[in-house]
């Protein structure tokens, strides 16, 4: 073979098997392409911390979880709520934080907005004050009162009366509580196992008046819960109910309202009148004295009214006050007493007294006692 004739073949062997590698190339490419598009899609690869994800740039992130292989939730950031919606009792996972794959499945990825307003607008029509310890003493007190048992039913009331209640719920407890003293305090025979009320057998030489004087209370009210017809004869080996006094009484300018107690018990409650533009003056009082009857002269134009007098505006009955603690200090000439204008009563229409009701004026008159019983006025 010539020179020239090797020189002219060169260029076509070096061009075949250019030809030859291109082919083989494109065909391998063909065969690794179609192999990694038959493997499965979004295919993961678990790390050894739980709950961390490395996924293929190459595969599809599916939108839902349905199997236990599935991207887990907490890799995804939510795009319509800061926090996935979850059943009730389920535990809360932060945006960073790795699952179990088992939760997955329980936990949606996102809650669409129209159906978290939904639960929005739901819950905040629920009541915002959850069952508490006061209303199971609530509870316990009215199911003590329908077994009899009044001393119990007495102690789980009062004890939700200091509690957070609503004033319908704190009308209802009282109207239970001043039923409990009917039967405890003003009834004649004293329950087992009340600690402020109890049977006495009259020893040789006692009076009412030594008894009402060691615990506190008026002479009238141990004769009415006693029912004695007659105050200053009492004989010796009687047995007589004794309660241990005093009592005392809040009135809350706010609701008109004076509620009694036997110490810390609550007893009953009654409208008041009270000055007008504001003028019965808050703070502590002490009992100082009392009057039944009482003669009475307006400050403001000097009319003089006569005991027994149906005119007298003061009615029947005086309870004299003196200021002991608080913004009162220094006020004087104040006091509690009936009226002859029963319209008055819940409203501020007096020169600074407060004003009861003839009858409640005189229940009130036997119960409190001078020197020991304490009146409490609060805004």
């Amino acid at each position: 073979m010539s020179t020239s004739q090797n020189t002219a073949s060169t260029p076509k062997s070096v061009f075949f098997a250019i030809c030859l590698v291109a082919v083989s190339l494109w065909g391998l490419y063909l065969w690794k392409f179609k192999a990694e598009a038959d493997a499965p899609q979004g295919s993961l690869a678990l790390t050894a911390d739980v709950g961390s994800v490395v996924v293929s740039d190459r595969a599809v992130m599916p939108l839902s979880a349905t199997r236990e292989t599935d991207v887990p939730a907490a890799a995804i950031q939510p795009t319509e709520s800061p926090e996935p919606l979850r059943p009730s009792g389920a535990p809360a996972v932060a945006a960073n934080q790795g699952i179990a794959l088992g939760d997955v499945a329980a936990t949606p990825l996102t809650a669409p907005r129209e159906e978290s307003n939904k639960r929005t607008e739901s819950t905040s029509s629920l009541p915002a004050r959850p069952a508490t310890s006061t209303d199971a003493d609530v509870l316990a007190g009215r199911r003590a009162m329908e077994r009899g048992q009044f001393v119990e039913a007495r102690r789980h009331l009062n004890k939700a009366l200091e509690g957070r209640l609503s004033m319908e719920q704190q009308e209802g407890v009282r109207r239970d509580l001043a039923t409990i003293a009917d039967k405890l305090i003003f009834g004649k025979l004293a329950s087992p196992g009340d600690p402020i009320a109890r049977m006495h057998e009259v020893a040789s030489g006692e009076s009412l008046y030594v008894l009402a004087k060691r615990h506190k209370v008026t002479i009238d009210f141990l004769a009415g819960i006693n029912r004695l017809a007659q105050k200053d004869m009492i004989r010796a080996g009687a047995r007589l109910k004794v309660v241990d006094g005093p009592f005392r009484a809040v009135v809350r300018k706010s609701q008109h309202r004076m509620d009694i107690f036997l110490q810390d018990q609550y007893v009953k409650s009654y409208t008041v009148g009270l000055g007008m533009d504001d003028g019965t003056p808050i703070g502590e009082w002490e009992v100082t004295t009392k009057q039944v009857n009482p003669a009475w002269t307006d400050p403001r134009d000097g009319t003089h009214y006569s005991p027994d007098d149906p005119n007298n505006p003061i009615g029947d009955r005086w309870i004299g006050l003196d200021c002991v603690a608080g913004e009162c200090i220094g006020r004087s000439g104040f006091g509690i007493h009936g009226t002859i204008d029963p319209g008055s009563i819940g409203a501020d229409l007096s020169m600074g007294c407060v004003r009861l009701l003839a009858d409640d004026v005189a229940q009130l008159y036997d119960l409190l006692v001078p020197g020991d019983s304490i009146i409490e006025i609060v805004p």
